[in-house]
């Protein structure tokens, strides 16, 4: 079965379950009513993994980022970050003549991306 047919299959029993339907268990070559399927041995261990969660970097982490280039709200904007402070950093453009915007680090980690990684602009939290 493909991941598809797998989830489809799934999807279906849980609608059952929820409607209150009997669930039959292929035995021997015949179905057979389950009263108590053994749900925990297919769900136990299993979880959808969760979206990698970001927070903003503070003024500490930003040393190691001068001069890296980040991609902005409009896609494809390129900016380059040119200075740091406790509160933000700046930002400039690749136009000529380059346009510059100071951006608080919250700011920063939800709006834009590292052009090298598509990733935000911020430190993972490891869960």
């Amino acid at each position: 079965m493909t991941e598809k047919e797998i989830a489809d299959k799934l999807e279906e029993l849980a609608k059952g379950i929820r409607d209150g339907k009997v669930l039959q268990e292929n035995y021997n070559g015949g179905w057979q009513d389950v009263a108590y399927p053994r749900w925990e041995l297919l769900v136990r261990g299993l979880r959808v993994k969760s979206e990698p969660k970001y927070i903003p970097f503070t003024a500490d982490d930003w040393r190691k980022f001068n001069e890296t280039i980040i991609e902005g709200e409009k896609q494809g904007e390129m900016h380059t970050v040119r200075w740091w402070c406790k509160n933000g950093c700046m930002l400039s453009t690749a136009d000529i003549p380059p346009r510059s915007q100071f951006v608080t680090y919250q700011y920063l980690c939800d709006k834009y991306v590292f052009n090298a990684t598509s990733k935000p602009v911020g430190k993972e939290v490891k869960e």
